[in-house]
Parts: structure tokens; C-alpha cells; sequence
């Protein structure tokens, strides 16, 4: 879930930095609860100005609505993706396609 870094409020905790380099290359950085050490969200190194949260992690998720679903050939069979929202297989090979989805969504 890509958000604004300045919209992101921790209420509760300090969390803790994690990173490093994957196979590729690609240095990967974020912050993990520091009482059990899950993944609360990214933060792009081409893209400063966002976080990439798990929402699985939020506690109110009824205000969401999101611009397009990833992954969904993995998507659990009980999954409901509705019709109106873009999709992609995998991992979209332009991740700037979910940012102007996004931008798309605001400008209306």
C-alpha cells in the first residue's frame, strides 16, 4: 500500500529500521515493529516521498480503497477483486503504474 510519508502516524512503539541488499542488487530499507520484528513498511530509495505499508498491519482498514490489487494470480480463491480497479498478475513491471493510478484517483 504506497502512502505519502508525511500521512503515516505511528500511535503506539518505536519501530526499528531493517535492510539490506537483495541478489539483484536492490537495496531494500523500512521499519519493523520492534517488539516482534514485522514488517511495517518500506521506504523506496528512487521514491523518498513514499512508504509502502503492509496494510495488514493497520487496525482500521474500512476507510481503504485501493487503486489496484498485485499479485492476485496468488490471490486466495475467497479474494474479491472488484471489476472497477486495476490488476496485475505479479509484481507490475512499471511500479510507477500504481502511482499514477493513485494520482489518476485524486485529480477526480
Amino acid at each position: 500500500m504506497i502512502v505519502r510519508r508525511e500521512a503515516l502516524q505511528v500511535l503506539q512503539g518505536e519501530p526499528r529500521e531493517y535492510g539490506g541488499t537483495s541478489a539483484d542488487g536492490i537495496r531494500r530499507s523500512g521499519k519493523c515493529c520492534h517488539a516482534c520484528a514485522t514488517r511495517l513498511w518500506g521506504e523506496p530509495v528512487k521514491f523518498p516521498q513514499i512508504l509502502v505499508l503492509r496494510p495488514g498491519t493497520l487496525d482500521d482498514t474500512k476507510w481503504l480503497r485501493p487503486v489496484a490489487h498485485i499479485w492476485v494470480r496468488s490471490a486466495q480463491p475467497w479474494v474479491v477483486i472488484p471489476n472497477d480497479v486495476l490488476t496485475f498478475e505479479t509484481q507490475p513491471d512499471d511500479s510507477m503504474a500504481l502511482i499514477r493510478a493513485w494520482r489518476e484517483r485524486e485529480a477526480r
